[in-house]
């Protein structure tokens, strides 16, 4: 953990009250950790990250937020296939996967700047891929995901200059409440 390694994290979710695992590690953590309210889908959080943070230099800024839809994987239609989608669901994951990480960056990208380090990740998913899906299905999902990559890959361009890293990240299928108790 970053924290064992002496660096300061400024942890976000959507409620931090309710994050037991979370703030168990931030209790213990002598103070190297703060927890923040952050919705990605609410812009006034983003703002009063902003407020809180004033301009606390971020050396790595790691976008994870994600959301697949209201069905797990394992769940009937949970892959999403052709011919079931649900509209709301879909902007719901533009909204979350793609704008949110986007709206985090741009709020805080004075902070990353200011940093020794300079780095945003954008936690996002192999199934992004274009040229990798050889799958199909996750019509809600998957659009979401080639978008935020395509946004880290045109701010990595626009940000090289000043000095700024940005990559994209594909964590794996792992045990989340995303991914479900079939993930490795």
């Amino acid at each position: 953990l970053y924290d064992q390694d002496g660096w300061t994290i400024h942890a976000c979710c959507r409620n931090p009250d309710s994050a037991v695992d979370l703030k168990s590690v931030a209790d213990t953590s002598e103070g190297r950790i703060t927890l923040h309210t952050l919705d990605v889908e609410k812009p006034s959080t983003i703002a009063d990250l902003k407020a809180a943070l004033g301009a606390t230099p971020i050396d790595m800024l790691i976008n994870m937020a994600g959301y697949l839809g209201e069905k797990a994987l394992v769940d009937p239609d949970g892959l999403q296939p052709f011919g079931v989608t649900d509209y709301e669901i879909m902007e719901k994951a533009y909204r979350i996967n793609c704008m949110g990480p986007l709206r985090v960056c741009e709020t805080l990208i004075d902070n990353v700047e200011a940093s020794d380090k300079k780095i945003i990740i954008n936690v996002s998913s192999i199934v992004g891929s274009i040229g990798g899906d050889n799958f199909g299905n996750f019509y809600m999902y998957r659009p979401s995901k080639t978008a935020l990559n395509a946004v880290t890959h045109a701010m990595a361009i626009n940000l090289k200059d000043r000095g700024i890293t940005v990559i994209p990240f594909h964590p794996g299928f792992t045990k989340t409440d995303m991914g479900g108790p079939t993930a490795d």
